[in-house]
């Protein structure tokens, strides 16, 4: 995109500021949950559009256990059968 950057030298992305852009996504101010129904995101930080919890090896420790304790609280909305 016309940048030089030289080696060795620090990026600092402003994930913020793309994750509101217009262009990258439509209405990015709405809390729309919807619209990550029929994607196919990997959240286990190998994708970069969730990039503001943290990808690769620096993502959220917690991870595993929020999804256990997700997977519980679904298995407990469940009628019983």
């Amino acid at each position: 995109m016309g940048f030089d950057i030289t080696k060795g030298t620090r990026v600092i992305v402003n994930a913020w500021a793309i994750a509101r852009d217009p262009k990258v996504r439509e209405d990015s101010n709405e809390f729309r949950p919807k619209r990550y129904l029929d994607c196919n995101i990997d959240f286990k930080g190998h994708s970069f559009d969730l990039i503001p919890f943290s990808a690769g090896r620096r993502g959220c420790p917690g991870i595993t256990f929020a999804m256990a304790t997700d997977e519980n609280l679904l298995a407990n909305l469940l009628p019983k059968v």
